[in-house]
Parts: C-alpha cells; sequence; structure tokens
C-alpha cells in the first residue's frame, strides 16, 4: 500500500514550482531527468530533510504538492528518490548553495487536483508550528481525492470539523511586572539583511507583506546571562530553529558549523555569510547548558 505525504514549498521558489508543474527544465536538470527515464524532478536542500521521515519514502507513494497556504493542485506518484551531493550544482550552477541540495524525488507524470491547504496540514503526523519547506508525511487513514488513489477527486468530502459553542466571555486582566532587555536594534536590521531574511540553517523565510519577508535574530548565548549584544552573538533564524534553541534542544557544535541535538548528533549545518561569525566563547557556552 502506498503512503501519503505532501511538500511545502518556499513562496520564494514559486517560479521554480511553476516550471517544474509545466516540466520547464534547464539543461543539467534535463540530463538527469534523461538518465533516470523520468520527467519531473523536486530537490530539497538537505536541512529540509528529516532523514528518518525520508528513509520511510519508497517508490509508488503518492505526494501532494503545495506552496503553503494555497490549496494543493499537484499530485504524483514517486517513481525514484536520490540522495547525490553533485546533483544540486548540476540543477543549480549558479545558486548560492546548490551544493546543499542533495534530495531528490522523480516523477514520471503530474496530475492536477483541488484539495483545501488545511485539510491536508490537518492530517500531518507531525505539529507544524511554521509552515516551513519540506516534505511530511499525513496519516495513512487519510485518503484525498486523487486519480492515483482511484477515487475522483468529485468523491472528496471534507471532514466535518465541530468547534464547542461554550463561552467564556472577555478574557481575564492580570497585571505582572516585566524585565526587557534593550536590544541594537540597527545591528538586528543589519544581520537580516546580510543574510536577506533566510535563516541561517534551513533558509526558510515568507512574505508576510509585499516584498517584506520575515526572519528573527537569535543571540546565542543569552543576554539575561549577561552576554554580550554583538553581531559575534547572534544569528539569523526562523521561528522554528529560533524556539529549538530557546529551549536547549539544539546547539552549534565547538566546530562552529555543526547543529547537534541533546544527544550531540550532529542533525544539520548552520552557514555563515564571510562577513559574520559567532565567537568561540559564545558557542562555549552554549554547549555547556546541553
Amino acid at each position: 500500500m502506498s503512503n501519503p505525504f505532501f511538500i511545502l514549498i518556499d513562496k520564494r521558489d514559486s517560479e521554480k514550482f511553476r516550471q517544474f508543474k509545466i516540466g520547464k527544465f534547464n539543461e543539467g536538470t534535463k540530463q538527469i531527468l534523461e538518465k533516470n527515464n523520468q520527467n519531473y524532478v523536486w530537490s530539497f536542500h538537505k536541512s529540509q530533510i528529516n532523514c528518518a521521515l525520508w528513509k520511510q519514502i519508497k517508490k509508488n507513494d503518492i505526494v501532494y504538492i503545495s506552496i503553503p497556504k494555497n490549496s494543493f493542485q499537484i499530485v504524483a506518484k514517486i517513481s525514484k528518490k536520490l540522495i547525490d551531493k553533485k546533483l544540486g550544482k548540476l540543477m543549480w550552477p549558479k545558486g548560492l548553495n546548490s551544493e546543499q541540495i542533495t534530495h531528490f524525488l522523480l516523477f514520471e507524470n503530474l496530475e492536477n487536483v483541488n484539495v483545501p491547504f488545511t485539510e491536508i496540514i490537518n492530517n500531518s503526523k507531525e505539529s507544524l508550528i511554521a509552515l516551513m519547506p519540506g516534505i511530511y508525511k499525513i496519516n495513512n487513514s487519510f485518503r484525498l481525492g486523487s486519480k492515483l488513489n482511484k477515487i475522483s477527486a468529485k468523491q472528496y468530502v471534507p471532514k466535518p470539523f465541530f468547534i464547542t459553542t461554550t463561552k467564556n466571555g472577555p478574557a481575564q486582566k492580570n497585571s505582572n511586572e516585566v524585565t526587557r532587555f534593550l536590544r541594537d536594534s540597527s545591528k538586528v536590521k543589519k544581520l537580516k539583511k546580510l543574510y536577506g531574511d533566510k535563516c541561517q540553517i534551513c533558509s526558510h523565510t515568507f512574505e508576510y507583506k509585499k516584498n517584506q519577508f520575515y526572519s528573527e535574530v537569535h543571540h546565542y548565548d543569552p543576554l539575561k546571562d549577561n552576554a554580550d549584544d554583538d553581531f559575534d552573538n547572534m544569528i539569523v533564524v526562523c521561528p522554528n530553529h529560533h524556539a529549538e534553541f530557546d529551549y536547549n534542544l539544539i546547539a552549534i557544535d565547538i566546530d562552529g558549523k555543526s547543529i547537534i541535538d541533546r544527544n550531540s548528533k550532529k542533525i544539520a549545518e548552520i552557514h555563515f555569510h564571510k562577513q559574520h561569525k559567532l565567537s568561540e566563547k559564545n558557542i562555549a557556552s552554549q554547549l555547556k547548558g546541553m
């Protein structure tokens, strides 16, 4: 039995997604497709891949593909999956981090569907705090309207969703004294601009207003511990990775580039612009808390 997955695509890759849907690829990508006797390929930055989930993906599994908050209008059956460090450069020879594009799914055909975005997201195997690009698994019990599943899109009926009618009235107010640290906002803005508002780990961002993209700056050694409010103690991250740093779920290893979990296992890499790096003392300070 095939398993269902879905792919979320960064909004900034909308043109790449459009070309994917019409089968328009450069010469390097065409070589890959011809060699594998396939017609379509979608690539992933290695930081977008959950290794345990990737191992579950197999031939003939079903994948729904969309940009966040758009309805899922493309579905495909996986013909092949690849891990190759050389193909990223071949597909994106001018890409800034093309050597980090290492995982690939190949398809013989794409089909059109029209499935509400929330229906798939609400049935994800994992909770999505932020709609980060990558591939995710759908609950096996959830079967959508697809020809690939031998179900017509017209037969698709959304599951009922019930909201309790109990009313609590206005929320209660409570007064608290809060201590805030005054950060140097000019440094924060400069660092975000340096990275184009993209996470240094996964390159994720999103457009919250026209031509305005969102990122966060994390003080690697917390200000509450009297750490420095300087560039060598700041990194640009997405909301998910920011939360993981705050809860000490991840850290930067002593090599200054590996992201490790609580078990000291390497799970990703952080990339630095040539004009920016963390100080060794700030890296060392966080490793003590892991």
